[in-house]
């Protein structure tokens, strides 16, 4: 059990968080400091379907961050919208990715297996 903070009343630990919340430290006028959960607002995040395959490939890159990281994991929207602002940032590239993806699904949906996989 690791410390996190301690805001002079209660120590935080790692498992005091909860996976999938925003805490922002915010410091008290007696020079201490805490944790201050931020709610996430539901109706301002547009919902965006994607395929199981992206969100696998999404949970294990956003996973992968951690260590990058410091061992927090960044926001999924954050990462969400890195990734398409750098895709956006190379369109020749994103509209190749986006093409060979769709071939991909078409490929599997017509055969009914992955490429890779044996008949």
């Amino acid at each position: 059990m690791a410390e996190v903070i301690s805001d002079g009343q209660r120590q935080v630990t790692a498992d005091t968080l909860k996976t999938g919340r925003m805490y922002v430290l915010e410091e008290r006028g007696s020079g201490g400091e805490h944790l201050r959960h931020i709610p996430r607002q539901e109706d301002a995040l547009p919902r965006i379907p994607i395929t199981e395959d992206a969100r696998e490939a999404l949970r294990e890159f956003r996973n992968g961050m951690r260590q990058q990281f410091g061992g927090y994991r960044p926001d999924i929207v954050i990462v969400i919208s890195a990734l398409v602002i750098a895709a956006t940032n190379r369109p020749e590239q994103a509209i190749q990715d986006v093409r060979n993806y769709v071939m991909q699904m078409f490929q599997v949906t017509a055969t009914g297996k992955m490429e890779d996989e044996e008949a």
